[in-house]
């Protein structure tokens, strides 16, 4: 299984990027805070300035976009178990989140150290040449885009959640791909 993969999937991994390409498939997997861990990325510090939180809350939200500076524990394996069975295009930014933040785009939030732009870069131009190879493909308007995270609580203390589809209230899901996927699961 592992060999068939290989054989369907570009990968390479550049800029501190890994990019998985399939062009057969319609699905971009992208994983902006999943890659090395805060702790095993420590020797970072010697090329890079880190993020950091302000001590007051308050000023840790600039233009909207709120600082952020732990990682997404053991979303890698769940991709990667997706990904054995389903070989789609996938996108992960391997840089620690204390670095950079690939969700964030504020400057000023997403890094600190200038430097970093260019790997920052790299993440957002590697899903757009994968969007641009699948537009031009016949099947084109049939891109889906799944950008995975991990929770550090869950958002109801009631119920625990093996998985959370956030689609801002159906905004970023207008063909309801975030229903079929829930009915889909559901019924397995």
């Amino acid at each position: 299984k592992k060999l068939k993969i290989m054989k369907e999937n570009k990968i390479k991994q550049e800029n501190f990027v890994l990019t998985v390409e399939n062009l057969n498939s319609p699905v971009i997997i992208t994983v902006p805070h999943g890659g090395i861990k805060n702790n095993a990325g420590s020797w970072l510090d010697l090329l890079f300035e880190k993020r950091v939180k302000n001590p007051y809350p308050l000023k840790n939200i600039i233009k909207g976009e709120k600082v952020v500076i732990g990682g997404d524990t053991n979303i890698m394996h769940i991709v990667a178990d997706i990904m054995k069975i389903y070989p789609a295009n996938l996108v992960v930014g391997l840089l620690p989140r204390e670095f950079v933040d690939y969700n964030r785009f504020v400057p000023k939030v997403a890094y600190a150290d200038k430097s970093i732009r260019k790997y920052y870069d790299a993440y957002h131009n590697s899903i757009k040449e994968i969007i641009t190879k699948l537009e031009s493909r016949e099947e084109g308007d049939g891109i889906k885009l799944l950008d995975f995270h991990g929770f550090g609580k869950q958002p109801s203390n009631a119920v625990e959640y093996d998985i959370i589809l956030g689609t801002n209230n159906g905004e970023s899901s207008p063909n309801n791909i975030n229903r079929t996927l829930y009915h889909c699961l559901k019924d397995d």
